[in-house]
């Protein structure tokens, strides 16, 4: 093997072992690879430019982009009351809500979908006392399903559509995504409201968790100047045997003390770290003993103080960084007093701890949080009010009408007007343009709410996915790594090669982004294609399909680690549930792939 094509199957290692590490941000960690490409001489710079110019990513973009606008003035809850508000049986519920997901995720982008439901299920299983436990996972896994159905449905398909354009100059058809995409959703519905419930774990609720001491978070208190605490023993201070909360840590002048024994003596600007219930540790609080979260007049929480929880949602600038690091308290109005990580304890002083994505937090908020937290795509809240809507209801209804039509116009062949090229009357990223013309025409977006959600360490990614798959063609590596898979499956058809790449796919897709696993199989799908003297088309898409079948871990898909801290789930949850469920998806994704395009064993 040539000197250059070693060189990139290390660079490859490396980016793989970085993002399954998880010691930098993914963005780094593709830009590190694409500059040491670039240092080796197997891409240009200009590769990378070019790259970012791509219509798939920017087709991502606008998708992004306009979602938020819907989700900020088209209340969505109102509606689903009225389709599932009388619902009681959860089983029942499964199917209607999936059906709803799936429809929404093959037009909307997953994350952003997720984002603005997750508050609804919450509410919903709060309402009928079941855990959202039982729910969060399908919800995450209604919407990658769904995403399969449409081009636009997910970015796996936008960078694969990008990637055979860019690469082969073929164009990708309709229906390669709608029935085999269609046929996984449903299987995926059905799976989740019978097998797969029975599978899902039942644990607390997030506000039970509050209640009931089910999950252990580190609260960070203080003993003020002048409290009646100071000098006392941890004993007769009270701390000894508190409710469902117990007295973890006490930092003072920067040394650690734990355990905290009962003869411990308190001091004046001590650091009292607490597990537990929380709602326990708010009493305490509460009862002016001189017990305090840290520096809370600055937040104006004097009196009742507000509670809220969010999440550190994939992608967040926050995560890597110490929370004082990040100026949260400033930046949110809003101060840390639990954090919550995968049923892991945390110690150590809260400014100090460095945040990561599906993190749990728990706050103190002021005045301003609801309104910052709003202008910021770092943290998603788990539950909270919406804000009224400003745009006239008619304004909303002339903005769909209008929309629609220009879904339809990229949907209508170009042919039934004359226009001699391939796709709709309209190309998918010109729609995407018209309708965020819409929307800022309606007051439903503006220059700020496009710089809020256009995410450089996402474009980042994709342009480097991009110049990756051009370089694993370019220098010859994928089709190096595509005679191995031949030579592996010596004498077997295209079938069974069909059936290699997509496990492969599959698995590099569970513990590296979505948009990495198609970026490194769809060059070796090309090459095996080119070897064997057939259509790529259905190599592609079984890359494709498997690049999206993100069922087996949290870490697999951005929706995964969304609702992995919400849901109170364990890594095994997604292996256990997943398990089924990507054995089905893998069999209707190689039978209609195999069946569609006669390929033999």
């Amino acid at each position: 093997m040539p000197f250059e094509q070693l060189y990139l199957l290390l660079v490859l290692a490396l980016l793989i072992a970085g993002l399954i590490w998880e010691r930098f941000r993914p963005s780094y960690v593709f830009l590190g690879a694409v500059a040491l490409l670039w240092m080796g001489g197997l891409v240009e710079s200009r590769t990378f430019v070019e790259s970012l110019a791509n219509t798939s990513i920017l087709s991502i973009f606008l998708l992004i982009i306009i979602t938020a606008g819907i989700n900020e003035h088209f209340n969505l809850g109102i509606y689903l009351d009225r389709m599932f508000g009388k619902t009681k049986n959860p089983k029942l519920f499964l199917i209607q809500f999936g059906a709803f997901v799936s429809s929404f995720s093959a037009v909307i982008n997953n994350t952003p979908l997720v984002a603005m439901l997750m508050p609804y299920l919450h509410d919903w299983g709060k309402r009928n006392k079941i855990s959202p436990s039982k729910f969060f996972i399908p919800l995450s896994f209604f919407a990658i399903s769904g995403g399969m159905i449409t081009v636009i449905g997910t970015s796996t398909n936008l960078v694969l559509m990008g990637l055979v354009e860019q690469n082969t100059g073929l164009s990708l058809r309709p229906l390669d995504f709608v029935i085999p995409g269609t046929l996984i959703a449903v299987t995926t519905i059905v799976y989740m409201a019978t097998v797969g419930y029975r599978l899902l774990p039942d644990r607390k609720d997030l506000m039970a968790v509050f209640e009931e001491n089910q999950r252990e978070y580190l609260v960070e208190t203080e003993v003020r100047v002048n409290s009646i605490l100071a000098g006392k023993t941890v004993e007769q201070a009270g701390l000894r045997s508190l409710k469902g909360v117990f007295l973890a840590e006490i930092l003072r002048e920067g040394h650690m003390i734990t355990p905290v024994k009962p003869n411990e003596k308190l001091y004046s600007g001590d650091r009292l770290f607490f597990a537990g219930d929380t709602s326990q540790v708010i009493e305490l609080i509460d009862r002016d003993n001189g017990l305090e979260v840290s520096k809370k007049e600055k937040l104006n929480l004097s009196g009742h103080q507000e509670i809220a929880e969010v999440v550190v949602p994939y992608n967040s600038l926050l995560s890597g960084h110490t929370v004082k690091e990040s100026g949260f308290r400033e930046r949110y109005d809003a101060a840390i007093i639990g954090i919550h990580r995968r049923g892991e304890k945390l110690s150590g002083k809260i400014g100090e701890i460095a945040l990561q994505t599906g993190d749990l937090l728990l706050l103190t908020i002021g005045p301003d949080f609801r309104k910052l937290i709003e202008q910021d795509k770092n943290l998603y809240m788990v539950s909270s009010s919406r804000r009224q809507s400003s745009i006239r209801p008619m304004y909303k209804r002339v903005f769909l009408i209008l929309m629609l039509l220009t879904v339809a116009l990229a949907a209508v062949p170009a042919s039934t007007l004359g226009i001699d090229r391939a796709g709709g009357i309209l190309k998918l990223y010109e729609a995407l343009f018209v309708i965020l013309g819409l929307q800022f025409g309606f007051g439903m977006m503006d220059s700020l709410g496009v710089k809020k959600n256009v995410s450089l360490d996402l474009l980042v990614i994709l342009a480097a996915a991009l110049t990756l798959g051009e370089a694993l063609i370019g220098t010859g590596t994928a089709d190096a790594v595509a005679q191995f898979f031949i030579g592996i499956t010596q004498g077997q058809g295209a079938l069974t090669i069909g059936m290699v790449l997509f496990v492969l796919t599959m698995l590099l897709t569970s513990f590296v982004t979505n948009v990495a696993a198609i970026s490194i199989a769809f060059p070796i799908a090309y090459s095996l294609s080119q070897s064997l003297g057939i259509s790529g088309i259905p190599f592609f898409m079984i890359a494709g399909f498997g690049a999206s079948c993100c069922y087996l871990t949290p870490v697999g898909y951005q929706t995964n680690l969304m609702v992995y801290g919400p849901g109170g789930y364990k890594f095994t949850d997604f292996f256990r549930v997943g398990i089924p469920l990507a054995f089905l998806y893998g069999l209707i994704t190689i039978a209609y792939f195999a069946t569609a395009y006669q390929l033999s064993w």
